[in-house]
């Protein structure tokens, strides 16, 4: 977007990429969500996702923000899986499953770049927590809430380990504006290895561990 790289420029930045911007909390209207040509890196296809945004509300920001557009340029290849898979549970958590970019065209959204994902670093070899965008609202659209909390919660557990898997449950809004999981407080459901919400639902064979010790249905 033009106000963005003017913004960009007057802090002497570079092209927009990913966090080159000062916002970190926003509602916008969704006008496109492309793919471009991939770019190559250390041998690998890199893709990015481009959002184009417009008649943005700023809630947070860095640095001052009065433009009405914004972009985001996020991760989108398999080498950089957790903010791909970030944003389509996002999708599904809130449209249904199956449901992509496509039906969220022209729909207003609540962007948030939030912390306490974990995701695996080539580089140190390790697990660490990472900051990543998500869609945790989507304008005078009801999201999937005619499920239950724990419908929700079971759908958020696939793929995630246990500490992956808590902290999608504690940002839902809908667990949140309920306040409580399988009868019992939110984080009493969470921290009860014994008869907590997870201990039960492993239990119950509602889910199940892979080898990686990732959660999965059964």
């Amino acid at each position: 977007m033009v106000e963005q790289k003017q913004w960009a420029k007057a802090q002497g930045g570079q092209p927009l990429d990913f966090m080159d911007t000062p916002l970190r909390d926003f509602w916008g209207r969704l006008k496109s969500a492309t793919v471009p040509e991939p770019e190559e890196r250390q041998g690998k296809l890199r893709y990015r996702l481009i959002l184009q945004l417009e008649e943005v509300d700023v809630v947070v920001t860095t640095e001052a923000y009065k433009f009405p557009t914004a972009q985001l340029s996020l991760p989108w290849s398999i080498y950089e899986a957790g903010q791909r898979k970030i944003l389509m549970d996002n999708i599904a958590r809130l449209l249904g499953l199956g449901k992509d970019f496509e039906d969220l065209a022209d729909l207003t959204i609540h962007m948030q770049y939030t912390p306490g994902h974990e995701s695996w670093d080539g580089q140190a070899r390790a697990k660490v927590e990472r900051e990543y965008w998500e869609i945790t609202e989507i304008r005078d659209v009801s999201s999937v809430a005619t499920d239950s909390p724990e419908e929700i919660a079971l759908a958020l557990a696939v793929g995630k380990t246990v500490p992956e898997f808590n902290a999608a449950v504690m940002r839902n809004p809908v667990i949140k504006a309920a306040g409580k999981l399988g009868g019992q407080p939110t984080t009493v459901a969470l921290t009860n290895k014994t008869d907590g919400f997870l201990a039960q639902a492993l239990r119950d064979g509602l889910l199940v561990k892979d080898q990686d010790g990732r959660l999965q249905l059964p």
